[in-house]
């Protein structure tokens, strides 16, 4: 018996099919989701959106797509600044409207994310535009958070802002403006930003 050379029977070979309306992103065929779903909130065309049941006129339910905004954006780090007397908190993001322009990275101040449209403004301007809507605001930062913390916790780290001397994990480390040094030599993972 002769044996059939492996480019024959590789391109033979049928495709498995796929599933439809998994919500995973790989070609789901809904239409309605370019990722994953998460909470009430999803991707469409690039852009946040959220669903919702509402009442329709034959009495029953229908399902509600409500654009929040023409972008997405995603926390990809919480920096916290240590300048020796006070630490500050920022939440490093990242962001892509619909038409593909790349937002420019940011760190909005934490106390400052509540206010999704004020931090925007600030950094994106005109750039990025947000729906009116009584509840858009509050929809877009759940939809941001959800989204940032879909594949786990958001990673955290702290940058020092000042040379000297600094416990950090039980161990002393003396800041330089290359990083920090301890007994044992100089430690990478130490972010130090003068």
């Amino acid at each position: 018996m002769a044996s059939k050379p492996i480019l024959e029977v590789v391109g033979s070979a049928k495709k498995p099919a796929g599933k439809k309306g998994t919500g995973d992103g790989a070609g789901s065929g809904s239409g309605k989701s370019d990722g994953k779903t998460f909470g009430e909130y999803y991707i469409k065309e690039g852009a946040f959106y959220r669903s919702k049941y509402v009442k329709a006129r034959d009495g029953g339910l229908q399902l509600e797509e409500i654009p929040l905004c023409d972008f997405t954006c995603k926390i990809i780090k919480v920096v916290i600044q240590d300048d020796g007397l006070v630490d500050t908190s920022f939440a490093r993001i990242e962001g892509l409207r619909k038409d593909g322009l790349i937002l420019p990275l940011v760190d909005v101040p934490m106390k400052g994310l509540a206010s999704v449209s004020a931090w925007v403004i600030e950094f994106w301007g005109l750039k990025a535009f947000i729906y009116t809507g009584q509840t858009v605001e509050r929809n877009l930062k759940a939809a941001i958070q959800l989204y940032s913390n879909l594949e786990g916790d958001v990673p955290t780290c702290t940058v020092y802002r000042y040379t000297g001397w600094k416990k950090i994990n039980d161990v002393w480390h003396y800041l330089t403006g290359s990083g920090a040094i301890t007994a044992a030599g100089l430690v990478e993972n130490v972010e130090v930003d003068l």
